[in-house]
């Protein structure tokens, strides 16, 4: 009884364990993308050839840690959609037909102004398990590593092409916050655990013996009993 009493507790424990998740951000959390090569998306500008905007996006740095242009600012929207802000003060977006020439017609770039007006710098973060996260665009296309998909400075460029992280590891990001690796950055409130409660085992009754009772002895009161004299007869002579 009591073994399963134990069992029932550690049950109880363990479904109270916070669980893990990545998609969980403050205002000011300044985080790093690395990608499944080990490198880390960042700003670069000019790195496009003719590209509509200066600064866009490639998957090169190796230390963000020293790199800013590889530093994130998160911005929450509001709407359960994150804006991410490049050391430059403009937002990571989503660039149509912007760089020439480019394997896919959705390329990110760091050109927005304000993220308030522009649906395609809002980003809905997904869970991809393993302590990782996709990053979803307006168009429902998730941000993911390319290679040799656009003629620039380096082979690995960031473009919205992606239609699912489910199995793609280069549309799958570890997120590092001010330069650290957390596998639980933020976690799922739990309710308290409730702890069993514990009964006393109600002992067996015990069984009286049924013989009955034995009978105090009584002695037998004998009435006493007056003699009767009959009355003698006189002879008469």
């Amino acid at each position: 009884m009591l073994h399963l009493e134990r069992l029932f507790l550690l049950a109880t424990a363990a479904s109270s364990l916070a669980v893990a998740d990545q998609c969980c951000f403050k205002d000011g959390d300044v985080i790093s993308l690395r990608s499944d090569t080990g490198n880390y998306m960042g700003r670069c500008d000019s790195c496009v050839s003719n590209g509509a905007y200066k600064d866009s996006a490639f998957v090169h740095v190796k230390t963000p840690a020293s790199s800013p242009w590889a530093q994130w600012t998160v911005v929450n929207t509001g709407n359960g959609k994150i804006a991410l802000r490049a050391d430059s003060g403009k937002y990571l977006s989503r660039c149509n037909n912007c760089a020439p020439g480019a394997a896919h017609p959705d390329e990110a770039f760091v050109y927005v102004d304000d993220w308030t007006t522009a649906p395609w710098a809002q980003w809905t973060c997904k869970e991809a398990g393993d302590g990782k996260v996709a990053l979803q665009a307006d168009s429902g296309k998730f941000l993911a590593r390319c290679n040799n998909c656009v003629g620039g400075a380096y082979p690995d460029t960031a473009m919205v092409h992606a239609k699912t992280f489910n199995g793609t590891r280069y549309a799958q990001w570890t997120i590092e916050a001010n330069g650290k690796l957390s596998t639980n950055r933020c976690q799922v409130p739990t309710a308290a655990p409730t702890t069993a409660a514990s009964y006393l085992p109600t002992p067996a009754p015990t069984t009286m013996s049924s013989s009955a009772p034995t009978p105090f002895p009584t002695t037998p009161k004998l009435k006493p009993t007056t003699p009767v004299h009959s009355p003698t007869s006189v002879s008469v002579y």
